[in-house]
């Protein structure tokens, strides 16, 4: 195995590893809840969620890189990766423009998420992402929206997921494929990202007139 290969795999050995670290019930609760709040108080909350983004893609990006060089010092590359999805952070908040353009950027790769079992080609990933941020700079209110919306979404329905996981109602593996699973999935994260969406969008409007 070539050496290019290992920093590719180990890291994501890592994170494997990460998904897969028992959580507890609580844990689910408040990810719930946080998915919730981003899903129908996304464009109210928007700073902090940029904030979340330029941390979420800065520390990941960085783990990732760090991972395949320092496998021998894992604490220590976790804690670099840390310390620079802080700075990733806030760069995202005082550069509110970059940060837009992560959020959109995460916002299609949720999208990507979703449709990748349906699509079945990981570029869709990619493409998806790209999207996100390029339209972030054309329809910004409708994206921060949107995204917000359906990252929100996601996270509830993957919190929903390992919480019937956890009580035992089913159990997710490498061959887990119920079609009609996965289906009933897709449809209540579109329901719940499209009430989160309408939802926003009725806020925003009364914000609105009220500040005429």
């Amino acid at each position: 195995m070539s050496y290019f290969n290992l920093c590719l795999i180990k890291p994501a050995d890592m994170f494997q590893q990460i998904q897969n670290f028992p959580i507890h019930v609580s844990a689910i609760l408040l990810i719930i809840l946080v998915g919730l709040v981003i899903c129908f108080a996304g464009y109210r909350v928007v700073y902090w969620i940029i904030g979340l983004c330029g941390f979420g893609i800065v520390s990941s990006g960085s783990f990732l890189l760090l991972g395949g060089y320092a496998t021998h010092f894992f604490p220590l590359t976790i804690a670099l990766s840390f310390f620079l999805g802080i700075l990733g952070s806030l760069f995202a908040i005082f550069f509110y423009r970059s940060g837009i353009f992560l959020l959109g950027v995460v916002g299609g790769f949720s999208f990507g998420i979703v449709l990748l079992p349906v699509m079945g080609n990981p570029i869709i990933l990619l493409l998806s992402g790209i999207l996100g941020g390029i339209l972030s700079f054309v329809i910004e209110k409708i994206i921060i929206v949107v995204a917000t919306a359906s990252i929100g979404s996601l996270i509830v329905v993957w919190a929903m997921l390992r919480f019937f996981e956890l009580m035992g109602i089913l159990s997710i593996t490498p061959d887990f494929e119920p079609s009609y699973f996965r289906m009933l999935s897709m449809l209540t994260w579109l329901g719940l990202g499209l009430l989160g969406c309408a939802v926003q969008y009725k806020y925003s409007k009364s914000t609105h007139k009220k500040k005429k």
